[in-house]
């Protein structure tokens, strides 16, 4: 049976926690109330390309040092941006958690957005969106919906295009979706 702890901080971030005995692995997750559908018909897609950019570098820390970092304390990590929410999390060994926590904290706080790492991660949504488009099966799926194939809005990002994920958005007080 598991055992979950739930402690909320004063800033008002939840942790919820679950010891396991004989475990020796620490997951980690942070759950964002922030998702595609919060994008406006404008700005579709930009969700998910701030949650793709985001690990590409900090205030403090380079793309280059952000990975390595992590490579260092043997953290995997991944993200994902689903309709309503955002996902960041990490899979690592226990005894590293306080230094993955550390970065991860930094990563979603602090994140800097470099021009030259979004227009990668920008181009390499363009090349998945291709990628997609050539699948056969797709078409036949999405027959009914209108044409449209995803480029039309993938336009370059700037710093002004980043509201798709405020810093409101990414704060212990934001609240859930119910």
């Amino acid at each position: 049976m598991s055992d979950f702890q739930s402690t909320r901080l004063d800033n008002g971030l939840e942790i919820i926690a679950e010891r396991m005995p004989g475990v020796q692995s620490a997951a980690i997750a942070f759950f964002i109330g922030h998702g595609a559908v919060d994008d406006s018909p404008e700005q579709a897609g930009l969700a998910h390309l701030t949650e793709s950019a985001m690990f590409r570098g900090t205030a403090s820390r380079s793309s280059r040092e952000v990975n390595e970092q992590l490579d260092r304390i043997g953290a995997r990590h991944s993200s994902s941006t689903g309709l309503e929410v955002t996902l960041f999390n990490g899979l690592l060994l226990g005894n590293h958690l306080d230094p993955a926590l550390e970065i991860f904290v930094d990563v979603l706080r602090s994140a800097a957005f470099p021009p030259d790492e979004v227009e990668a991660v920008r181009a390499l949504q363009l090349q998945e969106i291709g990628q997609r488009n050539d699948q056969p099966a797709h078409g036949r799926l999405i027959s009914q919906a209108p044409p449209r194939d995803g480029r039309e809005r993938a336009r370059p990002f700037t710093v002004a295009s980043k509201p798709a994920c405020p810093r409101r958005r990414r704060s212990p007080t934001t609240k859930a979706r119910n």
